[in-house]
């Protein structure tokens, strides 16, 4: 791409906006707020299950003792 096509991209990509009539239902903002209470509690439990296998490397007792 030349030089002159991205100028002229930035220029209308950062041109003046025209009105948009947009709307954000109230359902979007429950499904955002679902995402990230399922992604803070999926990376709570990927580290909790990480930790278990780390500190099982670090006490593993000798299976023939009894």
């Amino acid at each position: 791409m030349t030089y002159n096509k991205f100028v002229w991209m930035i220029i209308f990509a950062l041109g003046p906006a025209h009105e948009v009539y947009a709307y954000v239902d109230p359902g979007s903002g429950s499904l955002l707020f679902q995402l990230l209470i399922a992604g803070i509690l999926g990376a709570a439990l990927t580290v909790k299950s990480w930790w278990r296998k780390v500190r099982n490397v670090f006490t593993q007792r000798d299976t023939q003792e009894k």
